[in-house]
Formats: structure tokens, C-alpha cells, sequence
């Protein structure tokens, strides 16, 4: 194992094994201790850091097992009566997607994890017109509570990428 590539040579399962349990420790240790989800974000933690290694599929599988996972071990994020499940899952994928192509287009490292991060949080916008529980102002209202959270994932990607750069 090249651990500063994050390349293992018994197969890329592992490698997408290690991201998929740090997609499942990262909100249950935020959690636990005592930290709200919805200002820090953690469940995108494991997607943002997946899309910088990983190829399209294994970002977009992380990105969308991530929110179900967590739901079943869980319970969170909740299903109803606001469908957050729903919106984190649209989120990391868009996040995870936006966050793979700038990777292969700019060598920019804040470039490539808060541009996603924004696009990522910005896509479920789309989703209050599907579901009734949800208001434009709520929707606001937890899009401002997650910057601090946004500020955080991008600050923990950058120092990551720092000591084990990716290596194209």
C-alpha cells in the first residue's frame, strides 16, 4: 500500500472500504460528541475527500451510500417529516461530481472542495418544490447554519491534501 497516494495494490475495494467508513465514522464522532450536524456538515466530509482519490463511480457510490448508511445505522439523517436524507443525498452526489471534474481542472485545492461544497448545498434548492414540509425559508435557514460547516469540510480537505497530495 502507497499510503501517500492512497493507492492500494489488493484493489481499489479497499480504498473505497477506507472512505466509506470514514463517510460513517466522521457524523456518528460529530455526534457524539455533542456537535450539530446540520452547522458542521460531516457527512460530507468522507465525500469531499473520496472525490479528491477516488474515480467517478467509487465518488458517486460514496456519495450516495454515504446519507443511507448513516440513516441505518443511525437514524440520521431523518427521512421524515423533513426529507433530509433526501436532500444530503442530492448534495453529496452533486458535491462529489462537481468536486471529481475540478479536480482534473484546476490544480487550485480551495478551487476544488468549496466550489463543490457551495454547488453541493445549493442543489437541493430544487427539492422544496417537491416536498411539502420544506419552505424556501427553511431551506435558507439551514443553508446559512451549514457554512461554518462548509468552512471546516474545505479547511480538513486542505490539510489532508497536504500531507498525501494527489497524484494523477
Amino acid at each position: 500500500m502507497n499510503v501517500r497516494n492512497f493507492e492500494v495494490s489488493k484493489g481499489k475495494g479497499v480504498t473505497f472500504a477506507l472512505f466509506m467508513t470514514f463517510s460513517l465514522l466522521a457524523p456518528y464522532l460529530f455526534h457524539l460528541a455533542g456537535f450539530n450536524g446540520t452547522v458542521f456538515l460531516p457527512i460530507f466530509l468522507g465525500v469531499i475527500l473520496a472525490s479528491q482519490y477516488l474515480k467517478s463511480t467509487g465518488v458517486m457510490g460514496i456519495a450516495l451510500l454515504t446519507p443511507l448508511a448513516n440513516h441505518i445505522l443511525t437514524g440520521m439523517p431523518m427521512r421524515a417529516p423533513l426529507p433530509m436524507l433526501q436532500l444530503l443525498t442530492l448534495e453529496a452526489a452533486v458535491l462529489g461530481m462537481s468536486a471529481f471534474y475540478l479536480r482534473g481542472k484546476t490544480s487550485k485545492t480551495l478551487l476544488r472542495t468549496g466550489i463543490p461544497l457551495l454547488l453541493g448545498r445549493i442543489s437541493s434548492i430544487i427539492l422544496v418544490f417537491f416536498y411539502p414540509g420544506l419552505s424556501l425559508d427553511l431551506w435558507i435557514k439551514n443553508f446559512i447554519l451549514g457554512v461554518p460547516g462548509m468552512i471546516l469540510n474545505t479547511a480538513l480537505v486542505l490539510v489532508v491534501l497536504r500531507f498525501f497530495p494527489v497524484k494523477e
